[in-house]
């Protein structure tokens, strides 16, 4: 025998907030048609057709974490590198996934979504058709405009999973396998910048001189994908090559 708690509280027209032992989850919409999404990456279309008895549910769920981790593996930074208590980092990606047709047909369902949904709240089904029609547009336009360069090719792609040395992998899953990669190329980084302010000899200062702008290459080189939120990686690697140039005082 278990107990099972869920509780829902509306905080606006049309939007609810459901909570329960497990995760928390946002629902929009009302008995025509609503979605909804929870903390532990679900999400489930629901609309009631106008046909009695006859509904569509569509139920995803977020698999790209265990794709990242498969990614990740492909490049795996020594232990040694990652000091015992790193602080949260988050990474930012600089490259956006261009859509797919996908992209387009979940935008005609939330279309549809909205439409049902204006029976319940005029305000709530406008908001989400707005996105649905957003997600159309967007495809719509990059199979007219493909080089507009808004969105990252497949040239870029590839250039990406290198750094990775991964064989495959999507924007997310890449950005996500990045993250550890970065904080320890940064960790790395430091440890050379403090070896080289301690050499004493030239051939030491040469050596960790070396590391250091090798590892900080690295670190621009994903940049152009993916950064550290509030890194600079090229203001680094200038600052580091102006004190390795200094002559010794």
């Amino acid at each position: 025998m278990s107990f099972r708690f869920r509780k829902s509280i509306k905080v606006a027209p049309g939007v609810k907030v459901n909570f329960n032992k497990k995760s928390t989850s946002v629902t929009v919409g009302g008995k025509r048609a609503h979605i909804t999404k929870n903390t532990a990456g679900r999400t489930t279309t629901s609309v009631n057709l106008p046909v009695k008895g006859l509904s569509y549910v569509d139920v995803k769920t977020n698999k790209k974490r265990q794709n990242a981790s498969a990614v990740t593996e492909k490049y795996t930074p020594s232990a040694s590198a990652v000091p015992a208590k790193e602080p949260v980092q988050r990474a930012k990606i600089i490259a956006a996934e261009p859509p797919t047709v996908g992209t387009g047909v979940l935008g005609g369902i939330i279309v549809v979504a909205g439409f049902f949904l204006s029976g319940a709240s005029v305000i709530g089904g406008v908001a989400v058709a707005i996105i649905g029609a957003c997600l159309i547009y967007a495809t719509i336009d990059h199979r007219r405009h493909p080089d507009k360069g808004k969105y990252i090719t497949e040239d870029d792609l590839c250039r990406w999973r290198q750094l990775l040395s991964a064989n495959g992998g999507t924007v997310k899953e890449l950005g996500n396998a990045s993250l550890p990669v970065l904080i320890a190329l940064k960790q790395e980084s430091l440890e050379h910048l403090k070896c080289f302010t301690v050499a004493t000899t030239t051939k030491e200062r040469q050596k960790y001189g070396d590391l250091l702008i090798s590892c900080q290459q690295k670190i621009v080189d994903f940049s152009e994908f993916v950064i550290l939120k509030g890194d600079d990686p090229r203001k680094d690697l200038n600052e580091y090559a102006a004190l390795i140039n200094r002559p010794i005082e």
